[in-house]
């Protein structure tokens, strides 16, 4: 293949990688927003922000740093079983692995995005 090929065939692949879409807002609404609500708002919302972390109205523009930095705590938190605390009712598996799906596929799509712009 020559160059004439090449760039033009690269370009293709990086716009069309995970990493150069925004997250899905539906998926977010149907899969995640529920969890949180469920499982996350009573200590993280609005009348009370335990470890000052707000969930109901964190923006979920992970192509910002310090928001992606937020998800990505709360989605370590959540993968691995600190939170909801252990007193609270446990999520059930299919639920759990939806909100965390969805949120490492994001997280990780944005990490991408911000390393293809360096």
């Amino acid at each position: 293949m020559n160059r004439a090929t090449l760039v033009p065939l690269a370009a293709a692949l990086v716009l069309a990688s995970p990493g150069a879409r925004a997250a899905d807002p539906a998926a977010f609404k149907t899969k995640v927003k529920p969890f949180l609500d469920a499982h996350c708002v009573d200590c993280h919302g609005p009348d009370v922000q335990k470890a000052k972390l707000r969930l109901d109205d964190l923006a979920t523009d992970l192509g910002d740093p310090r928001t992606a930095a937020t998800w990505a705590t709360v989605y370590d938190k959540i993968a691995s079983g600190e939170m909801p605390p252990k007193k609270r009712e446990r999520p059930a598996k299919a639920e759990l692995d939806a909100a965390t799906t969805w949120l490492h596929t994001e997280l990780h799509a944005a990490s991408l995005a911000r390393q293809q712009k360096l």
